[in-house]
């Protein structure tokens, strides 16, 4: 019986990810993600990359590998990888659920794997070809299998902390901020259970850790030492300053279909029209006021989606919208399952890494101009506090006394998301 409602969960992810793939579009970074991978294969480290310095190869070698398979083509684009990413996280999926099964309940297993591997706001990320798609294939899984199986040896909690951390500082250089979460994952864990911790070797833990970041960042300072002379793997940081201005300028931002061309679509703040050298972090620090509004809208930008694809149609763009009144009652859920979980004793160390993955993810969206998809772990740290309240009893009865609450939160979710629609001019 488990075999076969696992089959059609499974089923169920492949079509819909297939789904999104078929009726998505291929624009902009996906070409160039593609492209330079192709290059990559063809031409080795010395392949030519426009944004050397600050990407890494490790996506477009994963899209260069995937694009050697068969596959379906995309209408209109006739681009084939899309259903490859879907296969490639339908297999991935598969193992993880594999793994957890062998090791917890079927109960356990589907409060994490429902909101993680089969959460539709999370898998509309996957046939888009762009880093989020990487980083769902190579580190979601593996945050999976880490926070649903609660016992495993010191060796094997270290080694896959490390392997999260080390592929999504590899994927995106700015996601190193996730080291922090895991490492108090980490922490936690030894002070649950410090005998077994106590049996091994603290050498061994830090030489596996040190490991494998090792493997997978060496090729990429290679790359910059042939490329940049350093062997600093991102050494162009100029893209910081470059996101402070994007921040002064935009609540958030989206690429646009408009009558069968893209375009940029700016959600205008009211200091777009600031001069080039006022738009940077020092912004922040010399107008409380004004910062506060930025800060807030775009972090709610990265938690609450009004469409699911990345690259968007005009129309898609509505006030009324259930996009947002679903990703709405995520947060608020999330939220107080956030916090019912950190107290919990027993889920403590799991409770602390989601909340700090929370609250770092929307530090990381605080102040740049934002796609949903950069606050996309944020909106699964929310995504699995909201599964684990609706997972207990007494978590359910919280869902029903606050309901009212949450449902109002969504109605203003819709009104401020129309009110970013009605003032911007581009649209």
């Amino acid at each position: 019986m488990r075999r076969r409602w696992l089959v059609a969960l499974h089923v169920a992810q492949a079509a819909f990810l297939f789904w999104i793939a078929w009726r998505g579009d291929f624009c902009c970074d996906a070409y160039y993600y593609l492209h330079t991978g192709q290059r990559l294969l063809r031409e080795g480290i010395a392949y030519h990359d426009d944004f050397a310095g600050y990407r890494s190869y490790l996506v477009p070698l994963v899209f260069g590998l995937l694009d050697l398979i068969p596959a379906p083509a995309m209408r209109g684009s006739g681009q084939s990888i899309p259903f490859t990413l879907g296969a490639a996280f339908v297999a991935v999926s598969v193992a993880a659920s594999l793994h957890v099964l062998r090791r917890e309940s079927a109960g356990r297993y589907l409060a994490f794997a429902i909101p993680v591997l089969f959460n539709p706001f999370l898998l509309a990320h996957v046939p888009a070809p762009l880093q989020e798609s990487v980083i769902m294939i190579a580190c979601v899984p593996l945050l999976f299998v880490l926070l649903a199986v609660r016992e495993r040896s010191p060796y094997a909690t270290v080694g896959l902390a490390a392997l999260v951390v080390s592929l999504a500082f590899t994927i995106r250089g700015s996601m190193a901020w996730l080291a922090l979460p895991l490492a108090i994952f980490v922490a936690l864990e030894v002070k649950r259970a410090p005998a077994r911790w106590r049996e091994a070797s603290k050498a061994k833990l830090a030489a596996l850790a040190a490991g494998v970041f090792v493997a997978l960042i060496a090729p990429q300072s290679l790359i910059m030492a042939q490329k940049l002379g350093t062997l600093d793997p991102y050494p162009r940081r100029w893209i910081v300053d470059q996101q402070a201005m994007f921040g002064v300028e935009m609540f958030k931002y989206a690429t646009l279909k408009r009558e069968g061309k893209w375009q940029g679509l700016r959600f205008h703040t009211p200091y777009d029209s600031l001069p080039l050298e006022k738009k940077t972090f020092a912004f922040y620090r010399e107008n409380t006021g004004p910062a506060v509004l930025l800060v807030v809208t775009h972090v709610w930008a990265g938690l609450h989606y009004d469409v699911l694809t990345t690259y968007v149609k005009m129309s898609d763009l509505k006030i009324l919208n259930i996009w947002i009144v679903l990703s709405s009652l995520v947060v608020a859920w999330g939220i107080l399952g956030l916090l019912r979980y950190c107290r919990d004793p027993a889920e403590r160390s799991r409770g602390m890494l989601l909340a700090s993955m929370l609250v770092l993810s929307c530090g990381y969206t605080a102040f740049a101009g934002v796609e949903a998809r950069f606050g996309m772990l944020g909106f699964l740290a929310l995504s699995l506090g909201a599964a684990q309240l609706f997972s207990s009893p007494a978590g359910r009865a919280v869902v029903r006394s606050s309901l009212p609450l949450a449902l109002a939160y969504a109605v203003l979710c819709l009104a401020f998301n129309g009110l970013l629609l009605y003032t911007t001019p581009e649209i």
